[in-house]
């Protein structure tokens, strides 16, 4: 006799499926058709012709199309076939198949916004966006897909870092193809870079009173002595990343130093 499998199966429209002959104890061919061929086509077949000896088993495959939605039935009938005397011709198998509609390939955006403001220039086949720059601490990344079957990532609350910052959108397809959207937005770095003094003294006696810009001064002995003790006191107050103090050398009775930063 001849058996299939599997004995029934559903397979998209555009895609495909295969399934197995098997005969035993056969002489002859077998027919395979299908009801509809709008719906499903017996595209190859690897069963071929001739005749199956007795006590032996001879195996081949189907593979089927789907053309559209809907159901139809793949028929495989034996055309001729002898064993033991008794006659196996007309016997037939039916095998239900049953084509779904393709799932959408739709992984695109249908609109992008930025705190609820639709990005200006928004097409769906432009992946990157630049929005330039911000002194906002934070921004609401907002999408709507093009196609409800598809499901996306990405979007929300974007906590911003001083300079650039970057989100991704992953959208993926009800097919699986998946596809990205990338935004880019600066913020501003609004922090003071302000690292001079407002003043100076040694001993009581002010270098300056006012901030300047001004960071080398010359000092005698006795006034860089006060001040080794000034910077003495301070490094015990203070951790050493804190300060930055140069010293270029003594020149006659004269000390130099340079860059005397006190980071806030």
């Amino acid at each position: 006799g001849i058996t299939a499998s599997p004995s029934s199966f559903t397979i998209e429209a555009g895609g495909s499926g295969t399934f197995t002959i098997s005969a035993t104890n056969t002489i002859g061919d077998v027919s395979i058709s299908s009801s509809n061929t709008g719906v499903a086509t017996v595209s190859t077949s690897e069963w071929g012709t001739g005749m199956v000896e007795a006590g032996t088993t001879k195996t081949g495959s189907v593979t089927i199309t789907g053309v559209s939605a809907g159901s139809a039935t793949i028929t495989l009938t034996i055309d001729a076939a002898t064993f033991d005397e008794e006659s196996l011709s007309g016997q037939t198998i039916r095998i239900p198949v049953t084509v779904t509609p393709p799932r959408s390939s739709n992984n695109n955006l249908s609109s992008l916004t930025v705190n609820g403001t639709p990005v200006s220039g928004f097409n769906p086949n432009v992946t990157t966006y630049n929005l330039g720059s911000t002194d906002a601490t934070s921004v609401n990344i907002g999408a709507t897909l093009a196609d409800s079957t598809a499901t996306m990532s990405g979007t929300g609350v974007l906590n911003l870092n001083y300079g650039a910052n970057s989100r991704t959108i992953y959208i993926r397809a009800e097919n699986g193809a998946v596809k990205s959207y990338t935004v880019n937005i600066t913020r501003n770095d609004t922090r003071s870079t302000n690292n001079y003094l407002s003043s100076l003294s040694v001993n009581g006696t002010y270098l300056f009173e006012q901030a300047t810009t001004k960071t080398e001064f010359e000092l005698n002995k006795e006034e860089c002595k006060n001040l080794q003790k000034l910077l003495s006191l301070y490094s015990r107050m203070m951790d050493y990343e804190d300060r930055e103090i140069f010293f270029l050398g003594a020149r006659e009775n004269y000390f130099y130093f340079k860059n005397l930063e006190i980071l806030k």
